[in-house]
């Protein structure tokens, strides 16, 4: 019986031949690109710097109600340099041929930091001590960023500011105006 078995099973696979199927393979590769657009970019929380009735001889603030800053400049880069945050005013406030001078109008950056989480401060320089400074009609710098924040996205770093105004006593009443520019730049 074993006999018959093994010569049986022989039997069957002299019968139906095996077929070794050898495959044919073809690989082509295809070159992916893509190009990520540099983003640089300033925008500012509030563009109003509105100082509303001020009597001569006094000094005025510009805070939000919770007291810690006016306006905040945020700046973005995905760019890999460093950049500079700088601050400006077009001229001294003016209402008509009355001017106040420029050295009684003031700037100070408060705080600087990080938008993303842990939203920890900046580990740039800011180029004063927290303090008032007078505006002037060329760039002031106010921030150099740090290695880590060259690439910044998605919320960027954000420079919080207050405004100061110091009315002459012999002030003429008037609607005084100029504008404040931020500049983001990475060239001093």
């Amino acid at each position: 019986m074993k006999k018959i078995l093994a010569y049986l099973i022989i039997g069957l696979l002299i019968a139906i031949p095996v077929y070794a199927y050898v495959g044919y393979k073809e690989t082509k590769t295809a070159v992916m690109t893509m190009t990520i657009a540099p983003l640089f970019s300033v925008s500012v929380s509030l563009n109003t710097l509105d100082f509303g009735n001020v009597q001569p001889g006094l000094w005025k603030e510009l805070k939000t109600a919770g007291g810690g800053y006016h306006n905040e400049v945020v700046c973005k880069s995905n760019d890999g340099e460093i950049w500079h945050l700088k601050i400006k005013i077009d001229h001294a406030l003016t209402s008509e041929s009355k001017t106040i001078p420029l050295a009684n109008l003031k700037w100070m950056c408060a705080y600087v930091g990080s938008k993303n989480s842990p939203y920890a401060a900046g580990t740039g320089t800011l180029a004063n001590a927290i303090d008032y400074i007078s505006f002037t009609t060329a760039d002031a710098l106010v921030y150099t960023c740090g290695a880590d924040e060259k690439n910044n996205l998605p919320n960027g770093i954000g420079a919080q500011f207050n405004y100061g105004l110091s009315v002459p006593d012999t002030q003429s009443a008037g609607n005084y105006t100029a504008i404040v520019t931020y500049t983001m730049t990475e060239t001093l």
